[in-house]
């Protein structure tokens, strides 16, 4: 008897060696916060080292859903039957029967063999199945060099896998497995594509975004929540949004500090405030969308100014991308198309006409004294809003 199932592969996780079962059990966690909204349409079973999913219904749903899941390579889409030799053969004409058959169609058998108490190996199963093929299918033609379809066969202990459709994933580690950071967002480009490639390195994220009526509207805002909610896209649990009322703070630096200063003053008040943030939410790093050279304020002195203004480490996973690389990385994850909408924030803003390119620390740090910031900080960090963010 024979049934449907979805095996579910990952890579990096497999590399993990002592900390295997920590990665695996949180990518289950999260491969079922994922499927949450069909959570009736399918059982689950981790053995032999995979993950299986058997889906009632909803199958195509269900794809869908742990596609978007990190930690997960690719997702082989299966029947499942007994190891008995004509049960094998039984389901592997069946599955044949469903390709679209056309003339000269180039195949071949790949067979992995777990299971050596198989009485035939690889090399006499990937033979012994191709006959079959050829037997029963005249038009097909096998081509182990360049074939349009590669029918697989997973030998395993008590089963036998059989699938020609493998959907690739996203990869990367799971969800949480790489601890909790705080990203800088802004409504542009760089910062939701620095923000996801965290994700998929297994880091559980919340979002802080610096608004300032009236020179950025509520527009603008919604601008960075629908950033925000494409990126809970990859996120089971949705992702929490602080909005930081940043016009008091700007206002000061604005008419207090020269021109050529005012972005490195600004963001270094940013990251001071998205600091305490992280502190106060049990964050272990700040995550920036920072690029080297593409601004004048992100040049190696400018970005070591900006670095001495917290204490947690920035990653800055762009550090070393051309822009077209982000840009195609950004509409790859469908958030281009939102970042590039009319409404500006704060730092594009206030963007000076002849920024300060190579500043020193000491200088910043004489320019900040006489703002007395900090009591400005404070307030802002205590009246912080927040709101959760769901795909």
């Amino acid at each position: 008897m024979s049934a449907s199932v979805l095996i579910v592969r990952y890579g990096e996780i497999a590399l993990k060696k002592g900390n295997r079962p920590f990665f695996e059990k949180l990518l289950i966690k999260n491969i079922k916060a994922s499927l949450y909204p069909v959570k009736d349409s399918y059982k689950l079973e981790s053995h032999w080292g995979r993950i299986l999913i058997y889906p009632f219904n909803n199958k195509g749903k269900i794809i869908s859903c742990l596609l978007k899941c990190f930690g997960i390579v690719g997702i082989s889409d299966a029947v499942e039957c007994s190891l008995e030799r004509e049960e094998i053969e039984k389901t592997l004409i069946e599955l044949a029967k469903g390709l679209p058959i056309h003339s000269q169609c180039r195949f071949k058998i790949e067979t992995k063999r777990k299971n050596k108490l198989f009485p035939l190996d690889t090399y006499k199963v990937n033979c012994w199945l191709g006959d079959l093929i050829l037997q029963n299918f005249p038009n097909f033609k096998v081509d182990v060099h360049n074939p349009e379809v590669i029918f697989s066969v997973d030998i395993c202990e008590k089963s036998c896998f059989l699938y020609h459709k493998t959907y690739k994933a996203l990869g990367g580690l799971p969800l949480g497995s790489g601890g909790k950071a705080l990203a800088l967002i802004s409504g542009g480009i760089d910062s939701p594509v620095a923000t996801w490639l965290m994700m998929k390195r297994g880091v559980e994220v919340e979002v802080v975004y610096f608004h300032t009526p009236p020179f950025t509207g509520e527009r603008a805002l919604n601008k960075v929540r629908k950033l925000v909610e494409r990126l809970s896209f990859y996120s089971p649990r949705g992702i929490k949004l602080w909005i930081v009322n940043f016009t008091p703070i700007q206002e000061v630096i604005h008419q207090n500090v020269q021109e050529k200063f005012l972005t490195l003053i600004m963001r270094r008040t940013m990251i001071k405030i998205a600091e305490a943030l992280a502190r106060k939410n049990n964050q272990k790093a700040l995550i920036t969308g920072e690029n080297l050279g593409q601004v004048a304020s992100q040049t190696l002195e400018a970005i070591s100014v900006i670095e001495e203004a917290s204490s947690y480490p920035i990653f800055r996973p762009l550090i070393g991308f051309d822009k077209t690389e982000i840009i195609s990385l950004a509409r790859e994850i469908e958030t281009y198309s939102i970042s590039i909408l009319p409404y500006q924030d704060c730092c594009s803003l206030f963007v000076p006409k002849h920024p300060k390119t190579c500043p020193k620390l000491k200088e910043i740090l004489e320019i900040e004294k006489p703002l007395s910031l900090s009591p400005l900080i404070d307030k802002a960090v205590k009246e912080a809003c927040e709101e959760f963010i769901y795909c």
